[in-house]
């Protein structure tokens, strides 16, 4: 079985470009549409926040495996684009490249920021 065939699941890689500073002198990315990649989501884990403006919201933390030619950094972000999923947005925290083995290939942190409906 190789590597690609195991990445079952869809994700748009939105490369984050730089914009006009915020009120706060941050600057503020967009992060316009990009290419859509195999890939393989795994929950790592999730938290529920408390709070009274929060509602009960999860928290949740994913690992996501590419291909090693795909072109990503930390603070862009991945959509879960995947036919019958939820489309997801994650910020990607850590990529790690593993460029030994029989598979070479990229592992990535990211947390969840945006739950959207489900992709038809």
């Amino acid at each position: 079985m190789s590597f690609a065939s195991l990445l079952v699941h869809s994700c748009r890689i939105d490369r984050g470009v730089p914009g006009m500073p915020d009120r706060y002198g941050h600057e503020e990315k967009t992060y316009p549409t990009g290419e859509t990649v195999p890939c393989l989501i795994q929950s790592v884990r999730g938290q529920e926040i408390e709070g009274p403006q929060l509602g009960g919201q999860v928290l949740a933390d994913v690992r996501i495996f590419l291909q090693n030619s795909v072109t990503l950094a930390e603070q862009d972000h991945v959509v879960d684009v995947t036919s019958g999923h939820r489309i997801d947005t994650y910020d990607v925290q850590f990529v790690e490249m593993w460029d030994y083995g029989a598979a070479p290939h990229k592992e990535v942190l990211a947390r969840a920021i945006e739950t959207g409906e489900v992709s038809g």
